[in-house]
């Protein structure tokens, strides 16, 4: 079995990559939904750059002035420090306040 390697920075190779968004002109609409996508993208020790995932999230805003959004994501992707992984199919929430 091979040592994988580990993401740059991390104290184990068990660390995440990071999630970041697609923005477009077209991610909400008047009712205060959102929607659009998102990727992983890892940062190795041995300076490789892979983008691991991709998916999706949704949400709606609320609150006075559009200060809250609520939503879930969900990613889907391989783990490329283990040969022979199966994929992966991951489902996470989130709410965000804008003080």
């Amino acid at each position: 079995m091979r040592t994988p390697p580990a993401l740059k920075g991390a104290q184990t190779s068990a660390s995440l990559p990071d999630i970041l968004s697609v923005r477009s002109p077209d991610d909400m609409d008047l009712d205060g939904e959102i929607s659009g996508r998102v990727f992983e993208s890892a940062d190795f020790d041995n300076g490789d750059t892979v983008r691991t995932g991709q998916g999706t999230y949704h949400g709606i805003m609320s609150g006075a002035g559009a200060g809250e959004i609520a939503g879930m994501l969900v990613i889907t992707g391989d783990d490329p420090r283990l040969d022979g992984t199966p994929s992966y199919h991951e489902t996470g929430g989130f709410i965000a306040h804008r003080p």
